[in-house]
């Protein structure tokens, strides 16, 4: 007998057992699930909806021989979850403030977290950047690559570079 499992995770909410079991059609085997599964298909071979833990297959064929397997379903991960905090405290980037810094904070303690920024400028998998470039919003994705999951988080960033213009009325004055 030959079981596989398709675990819950992020983006799979219903845990799946399914067998392969030996013989022949005409001669069906009795397959005993414990705990008993959400739903089962039609032949039996397929199981759905197992809660996390431990799941044993029993199968017996006419003949009376017995294969027992266990398969541990996991509970599924967390999802992923971070902010971005400013730095520098102000999305503008302005003359006097020509950097904006962030930072993608997190306490999602299930695994690693790689960040990546939208811009081509900004190294992968760090989770500070400095912008000095003008861009108009920046795309963070956050991804656990052990499990899938991942958070997006999208922030506009305010450009006002241009140089300011003073006037002095009048141009000349006479003071006695």
């Amino acid at each position: 007998m030959l079981a596989t499992a398709t675990q819950v995770s992020c983006t799979n909410s219903v845990a799946v057992i399914s067998l392969t079991t030996a013989g022949s059609a005409s001669v069906p085997a009795s397959i005993q699930w414990s705990p008993i599964p959400g739903s089962v298909s039609g032949n039996s071979l397929v199981g759905t909806g197992f809660p996390p833990g431990v799941v044993t297959v029993t199968v017996v064929d006419i003949v009376g021989c017995v294969k027992t397997i266990t398969i541990n379903i996991l509970p599924a991960p967390p999802p992923v979850t971070f902010t971005v905090q400013n730095l520098t405290g102000s999305y503008s980037i302005t003359c006097t403030n020509p950097t904006i810094n962030l930072a993608a904070i997190s306490n999602y303690t299930y695994g690693t977290i790689n960040y990546s920024w939208s811009s081509p400028s900004f190294t992968a998998n760090t989770s500070t950047v400095s912008i000095s470039a003008p861009i108009p919003s920046l795309v963070v994705l956050g991804i656990d690559p052990a499990t899938g999951c991942f958070q997006q988080t999208t922030l506009a960033i305010g450009i006002n570079t241009a140089v300011p213009v003073n006037t002095v009325n009048p141009l000349s004055q006479v003071i006695t």
